[in-house]
């Protein structure tokens, strides 16, 4: 598993990228949960669940490595797999990983590989999202600037 690690590491360079592909390990999202508040569920069944800790400010946080869903308030009654569920199956695409269904030592190269290209897809989607919200964004400050000035001149 450590060469799938590396190669799929390789292949972004984008530091976001980066830890969310690092992610797809168990043991990965673990180690993120080392100020896990809550006896139950355990930071190992949030994990198991796809789950990581993406800022230590906010510990019963999670967000899903594939799907990118995150979750708080947790109850102690709550199986992350079924929460995971509820919320994960409606999204357009649905998480990969939950539609899946298998724990990571179930999962066989082809469940990586589909995955890690629903990842990629949805990573791209997100990045795409974000800089159409700059575009236009800045648009909007340029054509408030360009009116300003305009009127200023005298036009309208």
């Amino acid at each position: 598993m450590i060469n799938l690690q590396n190669y799929i590491l390789s292949q972004t360079t984008d530091q976001t990228n980066l830890v969310t592909f690092g992610q797809i390990w168990r043991s990965n999202r673990l180690k993120t949960m080392e100020k896990w508040p809550l006896v139950n569920p355990s930071a190992e069944k949030i994990a198991e669940a796809g789950f990581y800790c993406p800022n230590t400010d906010h510990p019963d946080l999670v967000k899903c490595f594939s799907c990118f869903i995150e979750l708080n308030g947790w109850e102690p009654t709550d199986d992350p797999w079924d929460e995971h569920k509820k919320r994960a199956l409606v999204l357009n695409p649905k998480c990969k990983y939950i539609e899946i269904g298998k724990k990571e030592s179930e999962l066989v190269v082809d469940d990586f590989l589909e995955i890690l290209k629903s990842v990629m897809l949805r990573s791209v989607h997100t990045t795409i999202e974000q800089n159409k919200k700059t575009a236009l964004s800045l648009h909007k400050k340029k054509k408030s600037a360009l009116k300003k000035e305009l009127k200023q001149m005298g036009m309208s």
